[in-house]
């Protein structure tokens, strides 16, 4: 998918570099990176995805999503926004072609038998 047309589905601050680029996949783990990929920087309690932006431009990322500023590559296209997982929720949807609206859910709700309900409706 191109990164032009995927950063239509979340909001963004800014843009440095080509949006021209065709994204093989989304990952937040920087570890999982393969060339292509968007890489998205999500801050964490005990560790903050941001520290590991160059470790995924090394490993071939062509998009970076990022809340803060501190890195620039010609390598990667980074793109700005106000809140990383309200984009990754917003990326993997459109990638994705919006998988949700393809399942159907059933809500069971009450004080007693919901455990034994969910299953009887699972095998129906």
């Amino acid at each position: 998918m191109q990164l032009k047309q995927l950063i239509k589905s979340f909001p963004v601050l800014g843009v440095e570099g080509p949006l021209d680029r065709e994204i093989s996949g989304i990952v937040y783990d920087s570890r999982r990176v393969t060339p292509g990929m968007m890489f998205v920087a999500i801050p964490g309690v005990h560790v903050d995805g941001h520290d590991f932006i160059n470790t995924a431009i090394d490993r071939g990322a062509a998009a970076i999503i990022c809340e803060r500023n501190g890195f620039s590559s010609p390598r990667a296209t980074k793109i700005k926004v106000p809140d990383v997982r309200e984009a990754l929720a917003g990326a993997a949807a459109s990638f994705y072609q919006d998988p949700s609206t393809k399942l159907q859910v059933i809500g069971v709700t009450g004080t007693n038998g919901k455990t034994t309900v969910a299953f009887m409706v699972k095998e129906v």
